[in-house]
């Protein structure tokens, strides 16, 4: 991964967290992509102090302008986007809801972080990657997607999952000709 740049979103904790450590790691600079500000650095400071290369930006990705700042960020501190990680998920401290009781605001609000914002991600790198002979998309999901559980009351959640995995696919048809793999 040496000489790699890769963007991981809502990598201030939890998985993104130790996507961002494992892919320093193995020698990538790591772009910790995060709306939490502080979390964000605190990551980058703690793969810096092991030795790895990283930056935090802070990045709200329900946000098509906040995406394309970090995204231009990138390319003029690196000249390339090889990697992007679509983690960013609102599930934490999102309330077990039946449908009738999921609020529009509710709805909305986890369609634009979870679906809209790794489509807003992938829409801003693809351009880079494309001028640089390639690249890879990897989209977080979930089993629920395919496997919702009895009694999970989180519609909301698992609609926008199952989103990734038709977006997913997609992408990857449209952009294999271009060397991008979508996983």
């Amino acid at each position: 991964m040496e000489g790699r740049v890769a963007i991981v979103t809502g990598a201030g904790q939890g998985l993104g967290r130790a996507f961002a450590i494992g892919l320093a790691g193995q020698g990538a600079t790591v772009i910790i992509a995060e709306r939490n500000a502080p979390a964000g650095e605190a990551v980058a400071a703690e793969i810096v102090a092991s030795g790895g290369k990283a930056q935090a930006i802070e990045t709200d990705v329900a946000d098509s302008a906040s995406v394309n700042v970090m995204v231009d960020a990138v390319n003029n501190a690196h000249g390339r986007v090889d990697i992007l990680v679509n983690n960013a998920a609102l599930l934490s401290g999102l309330p077990r809801a039946r449908i009738e009781e999921i609020t529009d605001e509710s709805w909305a609000t986890v369609m634009q972080i979870n679906v809209t914002g790794s489509f807003y991600c992938a829409r801003a790198v693809v351009p880079l990657m494309k001028a640089g002979g390639g690249g890879r998309i990897i989209n977080m999901s979930s089993d629920t997607a395919i496997h919702p559980p009895n009694g999970a009351h989180f519609s909301h959640y698992i609609t926008s999952k199952g989103a990734i995995i038709g977006m997913t696919r997609s992408l990857a048809r449209e952009l294999g000709p271009d060397s991008i793999t979508v996983n």
